[in-house]
């Protein structure tokens, strides 16, 4: 019994006896064209997902993604990264060319990714004092003469923007107290001799700059 032939494209029975077959299946010659464009696949190579035949142009444009950096087709291993598709070979730091493997870290800018050092020294702010990259928290002032911010790393900000302790030379990170033209921490601000604070109303005197309570300073009060 002959075999009865039935169109992949349209399902009619193929009666001629020119045909073509393609991945086990029949079709009419006028039939055998992309599922997109409609050309004729006869003479160029042949694509199929789910039962539907593609020239290579429209197969590529509906199932393949494209490359992030060099806009083709990923045809082979394909790499996601920052929500966007990349050859594994093309994916690199986009200013000094370094590949980012699977071991290294990386930072993103503008859906561009960076290794940690072009980050570093292409986008995080610099400290306004030793001018290297501020890896941490941005520390601000305002400086009121020209009324410019100036933003510094948490190091610098210690040591070169808060008011050091009169007493101690340390700087003051919390509440200050200001006496003799100093700041000074408030745990700091004690006599001199007998280490007494001035907490409440305790009067205190200065002895070559440093606080002295009146009994340490032969004063009756």
């Amino acid at each position: 019994m002959k075999e009865t032939m039935t169109c992949a494209s349209c399902k009619e029975t193929i009666v001629e006896k020119k045909h073509i077959k393609a991945m086990d299946k029949f079709y009419h010659e006028e039939h055998f064209n992309c599922a997109v464009c409609s050309v004729d696949l006869s003479e160029v190579p042949v694509y199929t997902r789910e039962d539907d035949i593609y020239c290579e142009s429209d197969f590529k444009a509906k199932f393949l993604a494209k490359c992030a950096q060099c806009s083709q087709y990923i045809e082979d291993d394909c790499l996601k990264a920052m929500e966007r598709m990349w050859h594994p070979e093309h994916f690199q730091c986009t200013i000094c060319q370094t590949l980012i493997s699977s071991d290294m870290s990386y930072r993103s800018k503008d859906c561009q990714p960076y290794c940690e050092a072009c980050y570093a020294a292409a986008v995080l702010p610099k400290c306004d004092n030793c001018s290297k990259p501020i890896l941490d928290r941005v520390l601000s002032v305002k400086d009121f003469n020209n009324k410019e911010e100036q933003h510094f790393c948490s190091d610098c900000y210690h040591n070169s923007v808060l008011p050091k302790c009169a007493r101690c030379t340390q700087p003051i990170t919390d509440k200050a107290l200001k006496a003799f033209d100093k700041q000074w921490h408030v745990g700091c601000f004690v006599c001199v001799d007998c280490k007494t604070t001035f907490e409440g109303s305790r009067n205190f005197y200065s002895l070559s700059g440093q606080p002295i309570c009146g009994p340490c300073a032969g004063v009756k009060e």
